[in-house]
């Protein structure tokens, strides 16, 4: 094992520790009391996780050039704080709170949502790291169908463990996405797999536009719909200003009829970019602005990205580390 693979796992190590003493009391305050420090704790992290503000402020000039600095920097901020927010529900989540923080949902397209229920299809969800997609499978799990999530397991094995049991106390089924056959078996005894679409690919990918520009997304989930003949179900959950929650669900896509056709996985990729780009514009300040949704991993993928897009070394020797 190399010293540089050594020096990643003691960082990760070490922010765990640091970060948990901190955080999991929280989860025993009042929901208010709760959600003030973690205000505070979104407003310490800005300021001791210098890279990554810088890299959310660059990622709002880019996707909202028309707004004014000043309001620019009012997202950075909120959107820490919206990860603090995140933390202290995760944390009641595991409490086994979850209809405490669902008790005035409000909820809009569930028809949509039931008529996946009553077509005895499977049903592949997709959904990003908008909102809180934790309470979404919480609330999913209270219903009659199982759910089962795909999910990429944390490098720090004591994070890891820690939201394994946290989903699996909701009463959601986990599916590595390493190993993602099961979730095959799912869908065909026709219950809901879920599945974040906006990660960025390890390896390969297709090309996307997000915010207009060019990222790349795995089609592994629009390849497991079209397999599956599943409906695609979207559907997303965040808060209000009232910091209650609402969720929404869009009619389903049906993809009979698209299994054989030459480039259908790629064109629903990048439906399913395009959808996530419509609801981060909806509520901008419930998106991780300092996740690169615009990285480049593979080497092939850099070739080509490089050769669009001028070969902008600045921004990818920030954002690969």
């Amino acid at each position: 094992m190399t010293a540089s693979v050594w020096r990643k796992r003691g960082k990760r190590f070490l922010r765990f520790a640091l970060f948990a003493p901190i955080a999991l009391p929280l989860g025993y305050l009042p929901r208010p009391w709760a959600r003030a420090l973690s205000r505070r704790l979104g407003d310490l992290c800005r300021l001791v996780l210098p890279r990554e503000t810088r890299r959310a402020r660059r990622h709002l000039e880019t996707a909202f050039p028309q707004q004014s600095a000043a309001d620019r920097e009012q997202l950075v901020k909120e959107t820490f704080h919206h990860v603090g927010h995140l933390a202290v529900d995760f944390l009641r989540i595991r409490r086994g709170l979850s209809a405490e923080l669902l008790r005035n949902l409000d909820v809009t397209g569930e028809e949509h949502l039931r008529s996946t229920e009553e077509s005895g299809r499977p049903t592949l969800l997709i959904t990003a790291h908008f909102g809180n997609w934790e309470l979404l499978a919480a609330y999913l799990a209270d219903r009659e169908r199982s759910i089962h999530v795909l999910y990429h397991p944390f490098p720090e094995q004591r994070l890891n463990r820690f939201v394994e049991e946290t989903r699996e106390r909701a009463g959601v089924r986990l599916i590595s996405a390493e190993q993602p056959a099961p979730a095959m078996r799912a869908l065909l005894r026709q219950e809901l797999v879920g599945i974040l679409v906006d990660r960025i690919p390890r390896d390969g990918g297709v090309s996307c536009r997000f915010f207009g520009k060019e990222c790349f997304t795995t089609p592994g989930a629009a390849r497991l719909a079209l397999r599956a003949g599943a409906l695609v179900l979207c559907a997303a959950l965040w808060e209000d200003a009232s910091s209650g929650y609402r969720v929404r669900f869009w009619p389903a896509w049906d993809l009979s009829g698209q299994t054989d056709v030459p480039g259908a996985a790629e064109e629903i990729s990048r439906r399913m970019t395009a959808w996530t780009e419509e609801i981060v514009r909806e509520e901008p300040s419930q998106w991780p602005w300092f996740y690169n949704r615009w990285k480049v991993r593979s080497g092939r993928n850099k070739t080509a990205a490089a050769a669009r897009d001028g070969n902008d070394r600045g921004d990818e020797r920030v954002d690969t580390e």
